[in-house]
C-alpha cells in the first residue's frame, strides 16, 4: 500500500497563499466595515451598548464578507476550489467558537451571545456561497 503523494512545494504554497488570502479578505473587509460603522455614527463607540438590529445588520455584513473570503480563497486556489472555501470556512466556524467562549458572561457592552453563535455558524454558509459562486463561474467559462 502506498500513500497518496504530497502535492508539490509550489501547490502546497499557493494553497497555503489562496487560503491566507481569503482569511485575510474576510477580516480585513469586516474591521474596515465596522470602523466605518462606528466613524459614521450608525453603530456606538466601541464598548457601548447597541440595540438587536445593528448587532443583526453586523452579522449580515460579516456573513458577506466572509462568503467573499471564501470566494477570493476557491478563486486562487491552484486546484480544488471548493476545498479551499471550505478550509476558510472552516477555520472561521473555529475561531467564531473561540470568539462565543470568549464573550460568555462579558456583559452587554461584548454584545449579545446570539450574535456572537450567528457570526461563528454564518461560516458554513458563506464557505458554501463562496464555493458556489466559484464552480459557477468554472461551469460557465
Amino acid at each position: 500500500m502506498t500513500d497518496a503523494p504530497s502535492p508539490a512545494p509550489s501547490t502546497a504554497w499557493s494553497s497555503g497563499r489562496a487560503i491566507a488570502a481569503g482569511l485575510l479578505t474576510t477580516i480585513i473587509t469586516s474591521t474596515a466595515m465596522d470602523a466605518v460603522m462606528h466613524g459614521t455614527g450608525i453603530f456606538p463607540a466601541p464598548g457601548e451598548a447597541m440595540n438587536d438590529g445593528l448587532w443583526a445588520w453586523a452579522a449580515l455584513y460579516r456573513l458577506v464578507f466572509a462568503a467573499l473570503g471564501c470566494y477570493i480563497a476557491a478563486r486562487l486556489a491552484p486546484q480544488n476550489p471548493t476545498k479551499h472555501a471550505w478550509i476558510v470556512g472552516g477555520i472561521g466556524l473555529v475561531l467564531g467558537g473561540v470568539g462565543v467562549a470568549m464573550i460568555m458572561g462579558k456583559g452587554p457592552g461584548f454584545g449579545p451571545a446570539w450574535y456572537a453563535i450567528v457570526v461563528a455558524l454564518s461560516a458554513i454558509p458563506a464557505a458554501w456561497l463562496g464555493s458556489l459562486v466559484r464552480e459557477r463561474q468554472i461551469k460557465t467559462g
